[in-house]
């Protein structure tokens, strides 16, 4: 009996724990985040969010390298902290005029 209360006592135990990396594994999508959710990214983050954006945007059969990458970032982080409520994908729709 004390073994099979311990047993799950550590099955809980890990189940909760784990519950935070669950949660963090679930993204906002890119293409309907807003600006402020957008800012709120880390780096890589941003990266990853431009590069989705980019690829469900009207210029998707145009490769993007690493400088575009990062040059669409610096620019989409800068036109959002002036709109935050915006979606990222309106504004970079404008920044990629």
């Amino acid at each position: 009996m004390t073994t099979t209360v311990k047993t799950l006592a550590l099955a809980l135990a890990t189940g909760f724990a784990a519950m935070p990396l669950v949660a963090a594994a679930q993204t906002t999508d890119p293409t309907t985040m807003t600006c402020a959710e957008f800012t709120a990214l880390d780096d890589a983050g941003k990266t990853a969010a431009v590069m989705a954006l980019h690829a469900a945007g009207p210029n998707a059969a145009t490769p993007m390298d690493e400088a575009g990458t990062t040059a669409a970032s610096t620019a989409l982080t800068s036109a959002c902290e002036a709109t935050p409520e915006a979606t990222a994908m309106e504004v970079m729709a404008t920044v990629a005029q």
